[in-house]
């Protein structure tokens, strides 16, 4: 996808050639190296004070329809934050072992519809479709609330952690690495 925006790209020689070179992107073969800046782009300047909130809601939130707009949580913390924040309701629910709470926040439509996100069921949610526009404090805070949702840390060695981010749509997770791109952080997507 990011050649397909390029006339041209950068590659590099072969390992004993360090030299670089432009190519157009018809012209790169199975095998070339491409080299990759450590951030890409800059940020916008609109700061979207519920970034963190729009990204949880994306993870874990539902609001495919006229119902309330619920997110799903587990701890106590999260519950003080948006009890703090937001106009909402709360059920206890109980599943399996662990206790986790559905919040039901209050006149939060016209928030998901400002960014072109309302009434959208798990696959058809879409990223807010301003983002790009957003300055990097926004952009952080809703993959902050995106991750908080759907990741988590493993660790398999002491002093080996992997931060990861799972989703059954591959476009979020291309979207994602956009954005963890203009930030300078490398990710893979990984099927597993």
């Amino acid at each position: 996808p990011l050649l397909a925006f390029n006339k041209k790209v950068f590659k590099s020689g072969s390992r004993l050639d360090k030299s670089c070179s432009f190519y157009l992107a018809n012209e790169l073969k199975v095998g070339d190296s491409l080299l990759m800046p450590k951030t890409i782009g800059t940020f916008g300047t609109y700061n979207e004070p519920d970034a963190y909130l729009l990204g949880a809601l994306f993870g874990d939130g539902s609001f495919s329809g006229n119902q309330c707009v619920t997110l799903s949580i587990c701890t106590e913390e999260e519950y003080a934050y948006y009890s703090s924040k937001y106009d909402l309701g709360i059920s206890k629910l109980s599943k399996g072992d662990n206790t986790y709470a559905q919040l039901y926040f209050r006149k939060l439509h016209p928030l998901l519809e400002k960014y072109g996100m309302d009434k959208k069921a798990f696959g058809k949610k879409t990223f807010p479709n301003n983002i790009y526009e957003w300055d990097k404090e926004s952009v952080c805070n809703f993959l902050g609330g995106y991750f908080n949702a759907d990741g988590n840390v493993q660790i398999t060695k002491v002093k080996h952690r992997t931060i990861k981010l799972t989703s059954k749509y591959e476009e979020h997770l291309l979207m994602v690495q956009s954005l963890l791109n203009k930030l300078g952080i490398t990710s893979y997507i990984l099927k597993e």
